[in-house]
């Protein structure tokens, strides 16, 4: 059986799409099967930072309709690595039932399944919440992103979802030893969530070729 991430935030803009990456880029190096997938309904972005917006034939809207399979909406990076990207159709109405059933196509293919979601906590996350085996809550210290957090685990626990926490680093790692001890405090008391890492800050961001972000992903990927 597939594992299947949700990667969550409550709040927009903390990096949701960029961890959903970099992990599917990290499980496939430790030869792990992965399919990422973009549920981010009328602000698709996953094929836009693969640079393969070109090469969509059909997206996840097209397999939840009935139009094509799961595996055929399926693009290709690497023999390990797949993204099924999403759609601009912002009215696109989706149902738990046809969301079960396409991670039912995937299940058994692909070791790792991992979902990129919209910000906020509306239908989609209720659509996807009955499939998922583990959630990653992805955050900064920024007060929004922690509030939004604290609900959004609330919801998690309600469904009895495991969930791990992952610090996005946005501007430069200032007193980093005290606030990863600040983090684990409010994983373990407040979040109840564990505490699995931080994605480096990077002044020029390459998403798959830089050593330091490389090695930390290796970290957390080994706890998910």
């Amino acid at each position: 059986m597939s594992e299947i991430v949700m990667i969550t935030s409550g709040k927009g803009g903390v990096g949701k799409t960029t961890a959903t990456a970099l992990l599917g880029i990290q499980f496939s190096r430790m030869d792990k099967k992965v399919v990422l997938i973009d549920t981010d309904f009328g602000l698709r972005n996953l094929d836009i930072l693969f640079c393969i917006e070109n090469q969509i034939r059909y997206n996840v809207a097209d397999v939840l309709r009935g139009t094509c399979c799961a595996k055929q909406a399926c693009i290709p990076l690497n023999h390990n690595l797949s993204v099924i990207p999403g759609t601009k159709d912002a009215d696109f109405s989706e149902t738990s039932d046809r969301f079960a059933g396409m991670l039912e196509e995937l299940s058994g293919i692909y070791d790792y399944i991992i979902i990129d979601t919209p910000a906020g906590i509306g239908r989609t996350h209720h659509m996807i919440l009955p499939s998922v085996t583990q959630g990653v809550l992805i955050m900064t210290w920024d007060k929004a992103s922690i509030s939004d957090a604290i609900a959004m685990s609330r919801l998690m626990h309600t469904r009895d979802i495991p969930l791990k926490t992952l610090l996005n680093e946005q501007s430069p790692a200032y007193r980093r030893y005290f606030a990863n001890q600040e983090m684990q405090h409010l994983c373990e008391n407040t979040l109840e969530s564990e505490f699995v890492g931080c994605i480096p800050f990077q002044k020029h961001w390459i998403l798959s070729d830089n050593r330091k972000t490389n090695k930390s992903m290796q970290k957390i990927c080994s706890k998910l």
